[in-house]
């Protein structure tokens, strides 16, 4: 039996600090996991990256009760993980750490809110646009407190 601890097994290679933060600004889509007690969620989600004040932002959609609002607001670490797989000799991912909260609409910078708009168009798009009323719309931040990305071949958002 292999021991983790001791001497783990790396797949792929380190990315520098540089292509990592690359990927994760040309990206726009990953998953949001959240845990609470002993029950996690994973979430598919659209993000923007804020350089400026090195955070990561999302807009949640909730047509009322929602289990994301539910995790999220018990949430202590959180992770969002961004890939690219073409192949198992080319990939790519990263893994963001840190602590998510909500943050009030009007004091996001308008840069911000374009990096979103340029990077995290997702499914809910013409809902989002459209400004559908009967959406609760609420805005979290992702603060980093560890950032890591891993490739093998050559990087892909780079291409």
């Amino acid at each position: 039996m292999i021991s983790m601890t001791s001497n783990p097994i790396q797949i792929g290679e380190d990315m520098t600090e540089a292509e990592t933060l690359s990927l994760l600004e040309t990206s726009g889509h990953g998953v949001l996991s959240l845990a609470n007690g002993d029950s996690a969620y994973g979430i598919p989600i659209s993000f923007g990256y804020d350089s400026e004040d090195e955070r990561f932002l999302f807009e949640f959609l909730n047509l009322g009760e929602s289990k994301k609002q539910a995790f999220v607001s018990d949430a202590g670490e959180v992770t969002l993980t961004v890939y690219n797989f073409e192949s198992s000799e080319v990939w790519e991912s990263a893994i963001v750490t840190g602590t998510i909260h909500a943050v009030d609409a009007s004091g996001i910078p308008e840069r911000a809110v374009f990096s979103f708009a340029l990077q995290g168009e997702d499914g809910a798009e013409d809902m989002r646009w459209a400004g559908a009323g009967d959406l609760e719309r609420d805005w979290y931040e992702l603060r980093p407190t560890e950032t890591t990305g891993r490739h093998r071949g050559p990087l892909i958002h780079d291409s």
